[in-house]
């Protein structure tokens, strides 16, 4: 007897995938294997979604146009916390007590100036007003002494002379072409 030997060739169906190891990962695959090499991937993107929610929710608390005036304000405080020269080139122009009698209101305003320059007057912080006749304008919560200078101020047909005297007043400003200017001092509402 003799072997014979038989070999037979079958083609396999058409629709049999290739073997697993050949098969591409799609999209998913690709970023799965991707984030298990490189875990910081994902810290960064947390980082940077909590990055924009803060900003969102900063924005969010300002009324519309006051948000660069906020800025300053707040740049202001900082500059002026760590005792920089550059905090005065936020500020308007000085207004001084001229020698003439003057109204009440400018009274206030040059107290205002008087106290945002002062060295010793901090500012714990800064938030927009809130009173209809405020629009536009934000508090400087300060905290420390602040003494104004004398000033003549017109009360009907009188002159009196007057000087501020106060501890940690809340100052209303306002930003005027890019510059803080004081509109008045008043007793802290904190």
């Amino acid at each position: 007897m003799s072997k014979q030997t038989s070999t037979a060739v079958t083609k396999a169906p058409a629709n049999v995938p290739a073997p697993a190891e050949s098969v591409r990962p799609g999209l998913a695959g690709v970023v799965a294997n991707g984030l298990l090499r490189h875990p910081w991937v994902l810290w960064a993107a947390g980082a940077l979604l909590v990055a924009v929610a803060a900003v969102s929710v900063l924005y969010s608390s300002v009324p519309a146009g006051q948000g660069d005036g906020l800025l300053l304000c707040r740049r202001f405080a900082r500059l002026k916390q760590a005792h920089d020269p550059g905090a005065g080139d936020l500020l308007g122009p000085a207004r001084s007590a001229p020698p003439e009698p003057i109204t009440p209101e400018e009274a206030e305003r040059i107290d205002a100036d008087t106290f945002l320059r002062r060295d010793d007057l901090q500012i714990l912080s800064v938030r927009p007003a809130t009173s209809a006749g405020d629009a536009g304008r934000f508090i400087l919560v300060t905290k420390g002494s602040a003494t104004g200078e004398l000033l003549h101020v017109r009360s009907g047909d009188k002159v009196d002379d007057f000087r501020r005297v106060t501890y940690s007043p809340d100052i209303v400003v306002e930003v005027r072409d890019g510059k803080i200017v004081g509109v008045r001092p008043q007793l802290n509402t904190d």
